[in-house]
């Protein structure tokens, strides 16, 4: 069905969103789309996608689950009909889990069509899922239009971010993509970098006690200082263990950073 689809799904690069991309317009666009699909109008198919690629960036409110799961639907449906199989099946898999009461009817998949074969077989199981930090201050974070933190890694998601700064964001996020920056995301992060930089700094310390002590031991204006040799072998041990513990921090500290640099770049 439709095999010669060339879909124009993603990849929309929009200056600025001049136009009301409300919640309303992307049903129109989907509607229109699923109307093309049924007639096999490819045109008129594309022209309703290209719409909607331009309106979920846009989106001036939050869409419901019911909104996600229609978008779900019809870039599984495109996909298909691109040969991408794979694709379809994340797609219509995760429109299944937020409605999994609904029916293709017969003028879009007819009985014994491998993709309604497929859709009908799929499970609504809840896959593996990512938590999310908490939002910072007058942010919310929506999934497949729920306030939610979890984010679903098998299959893509409508995601959308509320601020009181910057407003209101929509991406359509791939199982591959990465967590896009919201206000809090960094914040498991934050205490690895405090801790980096505690660490860092009792490093500098014990560097700096180690080299005061080796002065002490090498300088022979210094060897005055010192009643006799166990003295100044005990000093020389006290420039050993500030040195050790310099080496120690500063790993530590390495390894913090490192830790807080994987943590941020998840986001």
């Amino acid at each position: 069905m439709i095999g010669s689809l060339v879909l124009l799904f993603g990849g929309w690069a929009h200056a600025a969103c001049t136009f009301d991309a409300t919640p309303e317009r992307l049903r129109e666009a989907l509607e229109a789309a699923e109307a093309a699909y049924v007639t096999l109008d490819v045109s008129e198919f594309e022209r309703a996608m290209a719409e909607v690629d331009f309106v979920v960036p846009c989106l001036e409110a939050t869409v419901d689950p019911a909104d996600a799961a229609r978008l779900h639907r019809m870039r599984g449906l495109g996909r298909y009909a691109a040969g991408d199989v794979p694709g379809a099946e994340a797609a219509l898999r995760a429109a299944k889990r937020l409605e999994p009461a609904y029916t293709f009817s017969e003028a879009v998949l007819p009985p014994g069509f491998e993709l309604r074969t497929l859709y009908e077989g799929l499970g609504v199981e809840p896959g593996e899922q990512r938590r999310l930090p908490r939002p910072g201050k007058d942010t919310s974070l929506w999934f497949d239009g729920s306030d939610a933190r979890d984010r679903a890694l098998d299959v893509p998601v409508l995601w959308q971010v509320q601020t009181a700064t910057d407003g209101l964001r929509t991406e359509y996020l791939e199982p591959t993509a990465p967590m896009p920056w919201y206000p809090g995301a960094n914040k498991d992060q934050l205490p690895w970098l405090v801790g980096a930089g505690v660490t860092a700094a009792g490093s500098g310390v014990m560097l700096g006690l180690a080299r005061y002590n080796h002065q002490l031991v090498t300088n022979p204006a210094e060897l005055g200082r010192f009643a006799d040799q166990d003295a100044l072998l005990a000093q020389q041990r006290r420039t050993n263990v500030y040195g050790a513990a310099c080496a120690v921090l500063g790993t530590a500290a390495a390894t913090e950073l490192v830790v807080a640099l994987v943590k941020g770049g998840r986001n």
